[in-house]
């Protein structure tokens, strides 16, 4: 069986009005992306840059997680289009068309991994987002850099996000037995 997931349209339009960032950084970075099988994603899988492991929110809503593994910035963004396409293609349509949970765990590493998580996901996440859970760098430094720079960035991305400290306050959102073990 397979399934063929829509992905967002590019922007191709003359556009009249400056960029914000994540339009500018789409244009750049755009490729056209055909339906795909495991076998085609296999050593990206490996990489565990991002997994859907069948939990789901208390809505129903499929989740999928980018945990803390400090590698994300390795993954090209042609590669990360394959992957989100894949992982959004295994949940049923009536699934997915809730939308999907993004967790992401960034606990040991640094906001600007953060961000660059972010971007990608607003850009190129081909599937509907229902909210996107941020677990935050734990250092001192990194959390006071998070606090400032997540008003100031906020703003640019099209869905819910929810920026919390630790895998604690994520299950007031999701329950324990939904999420993968490191977050439990």
């Amino acid at each position: 069986l397979l399934v063929t997931v829509p992905i967002r349209s590019i922007y191709t339009l003359y556009i009249e009005e400056p960029l914000n960032v994540c339009e500018e950084f789409e244009m750049q970075n755009s490729v056209n992306l055909e339906p795909l099988g495991v076998n085609d994603v296999a050593e990206l899988l490996q990489h565990q840059y991002a997994i859907i492991s069948g939990g789901k929110s208390k809505e129903g809503c499929p989740i999928i997680t980018f945990p803390d593994n400090n590698n994300f910035q390795m993954i090209s963004d042609v590669d990360y289009q394959r992957l989100m396409m894949y992982l959004t293609s295994v949940p049923s349509l009536q699934d997915a068309d809730l939308g999907f949970h993004l967790i992401i765990d960034r606990r040991t590493d640094r906001w600007n991994s953060v961000k660059t998580v972010l971007l990608k996901i607003s850009v190129y996440f081909p599937g509907l987002i229902h909210v996107v859970y941020v677990l935050r760098p734990a250092s001192f430094l990194q959390k006071a850099l998070s606090e400032v720079s997540n008003k100031l960035f906020k703003d640019e991305f099209k869905f819910r996000m929810i920026v919390l400290s630790t895998a604690e306050e994520l299950h007031k959102y999701i329950s324990l037995k939904q999420l993968t073990p490191d977050l439990g």
